[in-house]
């Protein structure tokens, strides 16, 4: 991988997503089925219901951490 090319790695468990970039960018992440919601448990915000697949924006130099489950465990999560 040379320099000028995006890094990114992912980590994932059956209802979370650990996302880390070093270049940022707008990134696509396809999920082996459905969830009914896509939470942000960092910015506690959500981003995506009943999907499949889910667009993102991600910083420069981040890491985030997404929920993918039921929408009622959300509190749970906090």
């Amino acid at each position: 991988m040379g320099i000028d090319q995006p890094y990114w790695s992912t980590v994932s468990s059956p209802d979370l997503l650990s996302v880390h970039t070093v270049s940022g960018g707008i990134r696509t992440f396809n999920l082996p089925h459905q969830v009914e919601v896509v939470y942000d448990l960092y910015d506690e915000q959500i981003l995506a219901r009943n999907v499949m697949a889910f667009n993102v924006e991600l910083s420069p130099a981040s890491t985030t951490l997404y929920y993918t489950g039921k929408e009622k465990l959300i509190d749970t999560l906090k």
